[in-house]
């Protein structure tokens, strides 16, 4: 299919003279350019019409419905949650402010592609695990640790959540950018277990259960722990992550069970 001329303005303008002009013949004239009668005939007739030749930009007036604002509100919602789909990110948007025009989901994503905002696949960022003073205590807590002469023996205790269920493994960030999905901890838990093992005897007790740690679990698990070593005859202690034995031990300690800092275990 040829594709089709445009008329420029000087030969309308010549139409339009031809026409005013009795002696000339207008369609004559457009034979002559090659312009189809048709053609020549509506631009005489805009022209008595509208008095003009030439023609009105295509597409009239240009609204645009997705403004800064909107950008804006977009980028902190990803920024918060990179996991969020488009249908999930425009639910928050028109949360977020109500007055502005709905949009549809496509619109986000081109927004979000001019943006730079690709879809990569997403890490879990634990939020309190990286703070600097965390790893600071937890750096001296185990040089004090490894640096102390203690003739006890300790056993360690601590619990470890499973996931068994799925869950969005991708999210959005910018071009070189990481796509960091920030969780209160390492995995949504449904399925918790806990261990007490000690550097003699290796695994001294052990738990698993349905749900997260709780206190009253984890009482529980602390009392199981301290029932099977005083069945070994042994005297224990209980001690806190980040606190000293020396402060909490006697001559007649024989096994330290040593715990994190969770707030259900304190």
């Amino acid at each position: 299919m040829a594709q089709r001329r445009r008329i420029s303005q000087k030969d309308k303008e010549r139409l339009v003279r031809a026409f005013e002009e009795q002696d000339l013949n207008y369609l004559a004239l457009a034979d002559t350019l090659a312009i189809n009668r048709s053609t020549a005939r509506s631009i005489i007739t805009r022209y008595l019409r509208e008095g003009r030749i030439e023609e009105q930009p295509c597409g009239g007036c240009l609204n645009v419905r997705f403004d800064a604002d909107m950008t804006r509100c977009i980028q902190r919602i990803v920024d918060e949650d990179c996991t969020l789909s488009l249908r999930a990110i425009n639910t928050e948007l028109q949360r977020r402010i109500p007055q502005k025009p709905q949009v549809h989901e496509r619109t986000i994503g081109k927004h979000l592609d001019g943006m730079l905002y690709l879809l990569k696949l997403s890490q879990i960022l634990p939020a309190d695990h990286y703070r600097p003073d965390v790893i600071e205590g937890r750096h001296k807590y185990a040089n004090w640790f490894l640096e102390e002469e203690n003739i006890h023996h300790p056993v360690f205790i601590d619990e470890c959540g499973f996931n068994i269920w799925t869950a969005r493994s991708q999210g959005r960030a910018r071009v070189g950018e990481c796509a960091y999905h920030q969780v209160c901890g390492r995995k949504g838990r449904n399925i918790t277990i806990c261990l007490a093992v000690s550097q003699v005897f290796g695994l001294v007790h052990h738990t698993i259960q349905m749900g997260g740690m709780t206190r009253e679990s984890f009482t529980e698990f602390l009392a199981g722990t301290a029932t099977t070593l005083m069945k070994m005859k042994l005297n224990i202690s209980f001690s806190m992550e980040h606190q000293h034995i020396a402060d909490l031990t006697s001559q007649e300690t024989t096994y330290i069970c040593v715990y994190c800092h969770h707030t259900h275990h304190s």
